[in-house]
């Protein structure tokens, strides 16, 4: 009866570990394949608003940098 139990106990063990290395492998699939959320189309508009605010800024302030110098900032024909 012992020896039943052993070996019932052995097969449950081996069968549990077999399980959770195939979670395992299912959770590092899935964690490949799933894209993280700064690849959303709402973050890349995000960040494109972003930079350009950014550059506007930096046009802005050169420009009035310019004026303040008496600095033509284009020439027109």
């Amino acid at each position: 009866m012992d020896a039943e139990l052993y070996v019932a106990e052995y097969m449950m063990r081996d069968r549990i570990a077999e399980v959770r290395a195939s979670a395992e492998v299912a959770r590092l699939l899935r964690q490949s394949t799933e894209r993280s959320p700064r690849h959303s189309v709402g973050t890349r508009w995000l960040e494109t608003g972003r930079s350009l605010v950014k550059t506007v800024r930096r046009v802005a302030f050169a420009i009035s940098r310019a004026l303040a110098n008496d600095t033509h900032v284009a020439k027109h024909p």
